[in-house]
């Protein structure tokens, strides 16, 4: 819990130094977009499972290295951080309760921010392709299995149903990577369309000693790897 909590906070504090350093000084994108994931789940404790669709939006702030650094490569460096509310997780065998439930949608909805170095090459006025790679850092906001957020885990009518939730760290850290292409509509306005890849390292599950009716082997091992493609809309403020 401490570890997960120091993550987020890092996370949030990198993201709002970034924004405040390029509010003073340098030249800055905002925007907002939203798109399409292809989820799934990998580890020892993930059986049978395939992809999940699901969906990713929220915004950007780009900052621009181009006052911070001379020479070409200041032209074509930024930093971009975002926030983003997203599904991950697969379609795969759940246990508890001695039963499998084979096959069912496991829906994670994340809040995510990724902090990512960026590199565009071609001119402004013209249409720009690029390339990113950075970290993220994602807090669990809800989560469903087989549709439902909570299940009847001790068998006593007058017990509260323990939520799927209650099983998983809460927080997901990973990678990404990313390509795409943006679209000048005018000196200050364009179209950007992106894909991108995440790679979760921690492992999500969480194994308690009040999981009665869910055996450990099922909380292991289980990390994220999501694909995501995205189209938007950005303004350059400076």
């Amino acid at each position: 819990m401490i570890i997960r909590t120091l993550h987020q906070k890092a996370i949030i504090l990198g993201m709002m130094i970034l924004m405040a350093g390029s509010m003073v000084h340098g030249q800055y994108t905002v925007g907002v977009k939203a798109g399409a994931n292809l989820a799934n789940l990998s580890g020892s404790s993930v059986k049978n499972n395939s992809m999940l669709i699901g969906y990713n939006l929220g915004g950007l702030f780009n900052y621009s290295m181009e006052d911070a650094i001379s020479g070409s490569f200041g032209k074509i460096f930024s930093l971009q951080a975002e926030l983003l509310i997203e599904t991950k997780g697969a379609n795969a065998d759940f246990e508890f309760q001695d039963t499998t439930l084979a096959e069912v949608d496991q829906e994670f909805t994340y809040v995510t921010i990724p902090i990512l170095a960026k590199f565009s090459f071609g001119a402004e006025d013209h249409v720009r392709v690029f390339g990113a790679f950075g970290v993220y850092g994602s807090s669990l906001f809800g989560l469903k299995i087989d549709g439902e957020v909570a299940r009847d885990h001790d068998n006593k009518p007058g017990t509260d149903d323990r939520k799927y939730r209650e099983e998983y760290t809460g927080f997901d850290f990973g990678a990404m990577v990313a390509a795409g292409t943006q679209i000048p509509l005018s000196d200050k306005w364009g179209i950007i369309v992106q894909g991108r890849y995440a790679l979760g390292l921690n492992s999500i599950g969480e194994f308690k000693n009040t999981s009665t009716d869910i055996p450990e082997s099922q909380l292991e091992e289980i990390k994220t790897n999501t694909i995501g493609v995205s189209a938007g809309v950005v303004y350059k403020i400076k």
